[in-house]
């Protein structure tokens, strides 16, 4: 799989290969998913980081231990719905990715099917059948 920051450094060069290898993907889409992905991911990195202070707090604070507890279970349901939200726009982000195509050599000329293919060299010599083929 192609690392995303490459993608991001030069997508240029890999609209040129998805059009190139005639890939259907958007580009753009997938990194709008990647800048979605990332947004909500550190969202859900801050509420578990408040969480897991609160729950510091529920132990050690005894005086407002109730007050810490609600507070935990609201930033817990806050949690849940980013943590769902993220598992979408990821499953989303891992089949856009999946179809990103690695960039063709520079030397590898463009062809519109196999035929267009060059044969640079054969090793051995070509089967010939003594059966016939069905």
């Amino acid at each position: 799989m192609i690392d995303i920051e490459q993608i991001r450094k030069n997508p240029d060069a890999f609209k040129l290969a998805i059009a190139a290898k005639r890939i259907k993907l958007d580009l753009e889409r997938l990194l709008q998913v990647d800048d979605e992905r990332r947004a909500l991911t550190k969202e859900v990195n801050q509420l578990r980081e408040q969480r897991n202070r609160i729950t510091d707090l529920v132990t050690s604070d005894g005086q407002n231990r109730a007050g810490h507890i609600v507070h935990s279970k609201e930033i817990g349901a806050a949690l849940a719905v980013k943590e769902s939200d993220l598992k979408a726009i990821d499953v989303e982000y891992q089949a856009l990715m999946a179809h990103v195509p690695g960039l063709p050599a520079v030397d590898v000329p463009e062809g519109a099917d196999d035929n267009d293919n060059v044969e640079i060299y054969r090793v051995g010599d070509v089967a010939t059948r003594t059966f016939k083929e069905r």
